[in-house]
């Protein structure tokens, strides 16, 4: 059930950071996937675990793990077009990226995804200036595997990316 603003009872503990709730409520099988619903001025259409990571500081609550274990809908885009992990790199959420690259799939999460007129996962974090990030996010690239937008990859991976990390002012 959700309130007459779309919050979930899970939301609301994810919100209030109440690791005790978030466990017990994920344990009795409460669905993580579930989405605020689109109340006018109400929530924005997030999951909980979107919620979390709009929330939370860099360090990231210990019930994450769990939460991003319950919640398969990672790819739900907010009002604005973000991701929970598009949330996490702008912000430098160092934790949930990390976790979230362990536990989810690669391409469900957009990691390599560059959707027009919106930056990539990789770009908020150059500019955000978040090191771990980038080099978490360029971790999962390999030489033989996909590349971020097989169709652009000359102006992603080099100019786009690198005018970001000059236009930050980036020493290295």
């Amino acid at each position: 059930h959700q309130d007459d603003v779309g919050y979930s009872l899970l939301m609301h503990a994810v919100m209030s950071l109440q690791e005790d709730v978030v466990l017990k409520l994920l344990q009795l099988g409460v669905d993580a996937n579930l989405v605020c619903h689109e109340v006018q001025g109400g929530a924005p259409s997030m999951t909980a675990l979107a919620l979390l990571t709009s929330i939370c500081s860099q360090q990231a609550p210990p019930f994450l793990v769990q939460l991003l274990q319950h919640t398969q809908r990672v790819d739900v885009r907010d009002d604005w077009g973000d991701t929970f992990f598009l949330w996490a790199c702008r912000w430098g959420h160092t934790e949930a990226v990390r976790c979230a690259i362990q536990v989810c799939d690669h391409d469900t999460l957009g990691i390599h995804d560059h959707i027009q007129g919106k930056q990539s996962a990789l770009e908020l974090a150059v500019i955000g200036r978040h090191r771990d990030i980038v080099h978490a996010i360029l971790s999962t690239w390999t030489r033989e595997g996909r590349y971020p937008d097989a169709r652009r990859v000359g102006a992603y991976v080099g100019i786009n990316i690198l005018k970001h990390a000059v236009d930050c002012e980036w020493p290295d």
